[in-house]
């Protein structure tokens, strides 16, 4: 309708003389002006992924010290508490075991990613303040753990009585809360927005007939990440199985799916890198997930369970989250580009076939 809108002064009734000349120029404009419109919306659909291209790239960075060096420092500070019974007391010198302290050595790279990060496009003004805030914080943290890792891995608390142990307590303490303040508004502004940008790729990819596979590997990511935050408990009272047991219900079901059309279509997913990785960890989830569910329905708690490995016990919250990120590493790791460059070229020569 908005190709013949310009047109509209211009009447013609059919059967006078020249009608049909003037009907076809109208045909032949309205074709010019609809293949300039379908141009222009291809053009600004092109726009849209590369600005999502290019904010997932930059996102990328951010994410990567999400998954590193945040990682590293809560890794940190539970090695410390682990033996340190009373954070408020801190180290009495009475302890029967002393494991020290984690140093953060993913701290460098960290520091490398956000440096990218700010130099890329689109600026992004508040998630970069809170990256600001969150260095600072880093570098902090990073340096009390160094010291106190030095101290300790030379047990230099046998020869001063844990003298210099108590009094790097408190130091140590504030750097862990200082970082933990900071990571919070910059996690959060992080995950939304890249949430923001997956659900956008996602709607592109489920109107592709050619990226099923894709559609459905992230679609068990997706239903992943609402069965593992509903898994985030302390205790398991917490846990509300009626609720976790449908989400898991919805993560079993993309996983049969996707295992499913991998079987049936073989050939394209072994051009995918890491594939089978990936399906094998997303069954792995699966079996902790449930082994959780069957904890809480027989009331089997995991409080005494050692925290330090709680991961490897069957049934524990830590499990299902660990089973979760190595499901995330795997996702991050899947290359498509060849499964889609040999669909590309077989179309190109079907089309040259066909003319």
């Amino acid at each position: 309708m908005r190709t013949w809108t310009a047109w509209a002064g211009l009447l013609c009734v059919l059967g006078l003389p020249g009608c049909s000349k003037l009907a076809d120029k109208l045909v032949e404009k309205a074709q010019q002006e609809a293949q300039k419109q379908a141009a222009t919306t291809e053009a600004n659909q092109a726009e849209e992924v590369d600005k999502d291209g290019e904010l997932a790239d930059k996102l990328s960075n951010y994410i990567s010290c999400l998954n590193g060096a945040t990682r590293n420092v809560f890794d940190s500070k539970n090695r410390y508490l682990d033996w340190v019974k009373d954070e408020k007391v801190g180290p009495t010198g009475k302890e029967r075991i002393v494991y020290g302290v984690f140093k953060i050595h993913q701290s460098d790279s960290c520091i490398k990613d956000l440096d990218a990060a700010k130099a890329k496009k689109p600026p992004l003004a508040e998630i970069e303040a809170a990256a600001q805030a969150y260095r600072t914080a880093l570098e902090k943290v990073t340096a009390e753990t160094k010291a106190a890792d030095t101290y300790y891995s030379q047990q230099d608390y046998k020869d001063d009585k844990f003298a210099k142990a108590k009094s790097m307590h408190p130091t140590l303490m504030a750097a862990f809360d200082g970082f933990k303040a900071a990571n919070e508004p910059f996690e959060a502004k992080v995950v939304a927005m890249n949430e923001e940008v997956g659900k956008r790729q996602l709607e592109k990819i489920a109107k592709d007939p050619d990226r099923s596979l894709e559609f459905k590997q992230r679609t068990v990511v997706n239903a992943a990440k609402v069965l593992v935050k509903s898994a985030e408990v302390k205790t398991l009272a917490e846990l509300d199985q009626a609720s976790y047991d449908a989400n898991l219900e919805a993560y079993s079901k993309t996983v049969t799916e996707l295992d499913d059309y991998a079987t049936k279509n073989a050939a394209e997913a072994s051009k995918v890198t890491l594939f089978s990785s990936f399906v094998g960890d997303s069954k792995e989830l699966l079996k902790a997930a449930k082994e959780l569910s069957r904890r809480k329905r027989d009331n089997k708690d995991f409080a005494k369970e050692r925290a330090m490995f709680a991961h490897t016990v069957e049934g524990h919250p830590a499990q299902v989250i660990d089973k979760f990120n190595e499901l995330v590493r795997e996702s991050n790791g899947l290359r498509y580009d060849s499964l889609y460059r040999d669909k590309a070229e077989a179309k190109a020569k079907a089309a040259q076939a066909a003319q």
